[in-house]
């Protein structure tokens, strides 16, 4: 009974801990969330690979990649052959219902769906246009971990709507 009366003080003392963060994190995760989108849409994978650490690790359709900067670089070479094959051709997402927990003071995880709106422009011929994949809204997790440098994503995952 005493130990059991230990673990719930611990527990009590322990579990409102990840819930307290410090005055503004949450707006800076907001941005953070903001700025990624932002860079995505633009197609700069550098820009983006500065906001993770550098042993972060996605994972979602087509498996799990661990090699981040082997990852980013793939993800900059398909944007530039999409680009050559689509002049023109944009996308602007929406970061719809972001929810953001706080583990503890250190780690906060952000969920929100993307939904493309893609920009296309009046002279792209037929053809190209009917190669255009269908948009699909996606489905991030994202776990953002605070260091003496700032937040730097550390896990992304995603997934079709």
């Amino acid at each position: 009974m005493r130990r059991l009366a230990t673990v719930a003080i611990v527990l009590a003392l322990v579990a409102p801990m990840g819930a307290r963060q410090a005055k503004g994190d949450r707006e800076q995760i907001e941005s953070l969330v903001a700025e990624f989108t932002r860079l995505e849409d633009s197609g700069d994978m550098q820009g983006q690979s500065r906001m993770m650490a550098p042993d972060r690790w996605w994972h979602g359709p087509g498996g799990r990649r661990t090699d981040n900067a082997t990852w980013m670089k793939v993800q900059e070479e398909s944007i530039a052959a999409s680009r050559q094959r689509f002049p023109g051709v944009r996308s602007i997402r929406e970061a719809r219902d972001l929810q953001i927990r706080f583990a503890s003071p250190t780690v906060a995880i952000a969920s929100f769906t993307w939904f493309v709106n893609r920009i296309v422009p009046g002279d792209l011929p037929a053809d190209k246009r009917q190669a255009l994949a269908p948009l699909v809204p996606v489905v991030h997790s994202q776990v953002w971990v605070k260091g003496t440098d700032g937040w730097k994503l550390l896990n992304s995952h995603q997934s079709p709507h």
